[in-house]
């Protein structure tokens, strides 16, 4: 379980050990002047020595295998519609397409990969998901759940979740109020909300779910449909609800569109008596004059990635009359998705509604290849979200050169595919030497070499 190195070190350090003990054993009780104490700490010395020889023990690495298994949301094949096989999940390496796996009935819907030891150390850059045009028809893939058992027994098991779109779902509400603890004791204990759908013919009641302070102001729907007659089935609560003495001044939609939070913000000022008002002079005092509104105004705000850091794009601001109905289109981001495609409702007080847009997964392709346009090396295939960045070194190849060294960029909203040429590598020019052959000697003056540059007369 060991590498030899670090067991070679080990079992030296340990004999090292007790042969050092064992003169120091020797000496002390060889020597009647010494202390038990001295004999003891010695002891305590070699004992602590000791504890730590397991520290110089190193596992050998191990490969570690990846799991993954398909599981079925749809009340067992209830529609027949399940495939039998052509379900594709791939497996990428920090966005690199490593494999791509078809999981089938006959194989209980699962498959593994295998990491091999020198690369188990970065097991977890490893991640299964469902490409791009993968997707199962009549499906949603709802969930990816991993289960990290690397440590134990080498072994890490990934479970994707597809729910059949005849699924059911339920919606969730949350009320939050903003009075300050109910300071002015005119929050209710029970609020009723109703739930609409949109099918495409206009809005319906689905249901009406009771919010309570018991509850602890959340309360969910019970299994609402999620397609009907093929078409997708939108949910909205009713925005119009609002108890008295409290404007709804807040809509917040979560990315999965399942949950939702309104704001209840308090209106009502504390009535003033006579007695209570604050008298200016003798002759004048102050009355609070109520003005009634005639606008309220409607505030959306987009927002890209997590936390609300980033804005997708400037505040849509609309100012209606008090009742007024609102309908507005989220604004289309090249790849991105917002959680919500319309934001809608009844105008009864200021509001504000967040949109979140969550960036889209894309594939990189990059191909290798010669002049002629045979190829040079394996293709390049890895999968990056809208806006990040990627750098991919090209690969070397003796004796040529890449028309790139290195493509990098940030992900645009598409997938993008890229092709590096080789090219021979130029070789540098050839010198050419003329020879001379040597001089032989002019007017038969014997031995005499006449050298170039020379004159003779």
């Amino acid at each position: 379980a060991y590498t030899e190195e670090s067991y070679a070190k080990f079992t030296q350090a340990v004999s090292d050990l007790a042969e050092e003990g064992n003169a120091k054993k020797s000496t002390l009780q060889g020597n009647a002047e010494t202390a038990q104490a001295d004999i003891d700490a010695a002891a305590a010395e070699i004992t602590a020595a000791a504890e730590k020889l397991p520290d110089l023990l190193v596992k050998k690495p191990l490969p570690i295998t990846l799991t993954v298994r398909a599981e079925w949301e749809d009340n067992d094949n209830k529609d027949q519609i399940r495939p039998l096989a052509n379900v594709f999940v791939t497996l990428v390496n920090s966005g690199t397409v490593v494999t791509v796996l078809e999981l089938t009935e006959a194989g209980g819907w699962q498959g593994s990969y295998e990491i091999p030891a020198e690369e188990a150390a970065n097991y977890q850059n490893y991640s299964w998901i469902v490409a791009e045009g993968d997707e199962v028809v009549g499906y949603d893939m709802i969930g990816s759940h991993t289960t990290d058992r690397a440590e134990a027994d080498q072994l890490v098991e990934t479970v994707l979740t597809y729910e059949h779109r005849s699924r059911t779902v339920s919606k969730t509400i949350i009320v939050k109020w903003e009075d300050e603890d109910n300071k002015e004791g005119i929050r209710p204990d029970t609020l009723n909300i109703g739930i609409m759908y949109d099918a495409g013919s206009g809005k319906k009641a689905a249901e009406t779910i009771t919010v309570s302070a018991a509850g602890k102001w959340t309360a969910s729907t019970s299994d609402l449909p999620v397609y009907q007659d093929e078409t997708r089935v939108e949910y909205e609560w009713d925005q119009t609800v609002e108890p008295k003495g409290y404007k709804l001044t807040e809509v917040e939609i979560s990315e999965d569109g399942h949950e939702t939070i309104f704001t209840y913000t308090c209106v009502q000022e504390t009535v003033i008596t006579e007695s209570e008002k604050t008298v200016v002079s003798t002759e004048t005092t102050v009355v609070e004059e109520t003005v009634p509104q005639t606008t309220y105004r409607l505030t959306v705000r987009y927002w890209t990635g997590s936390g609300r850091t980033s804005q997708a794009f400037p505040d849509y601001v609309g100012i209606y009359a008090p009742g007024s109905s609102y309908n507005v289109k989220s604004p289309a981001k090249p790849g991105y998705t917002p959680n919500v495609s319309r934001v809608t409702g009844t105008l009864t007080g200021n509001r504000t509604v967040h949109v979140n847009y969550t960036a889209n997964p894309y594939f990189l392709n990059i191909q290798y290849r010669y002049l002629d346009g045979s190829q040079a090396a394996p293709s390049y295939r890895g999968i990056y979200r809208t806006g990040s960045a990627y750098n991919v070194a090209s690969p070397a190849i003796d004796g040529y050169t890449a028309s790139y060294a290195v493509i990098a960029g940030s992900m645009p909203g598409r997938n993008a595919s890229f092709v590096v040429y080789y090219s021979p590598v130029s070789q540098p020019e050839q010198k050419q030497e003329t020879v001379i052959e040597d001089y032989k000697t002019p007017l038969g003056l014997g031995t005499v070499t006449v050298n170039a540059g020379e004159c003779f007369e």
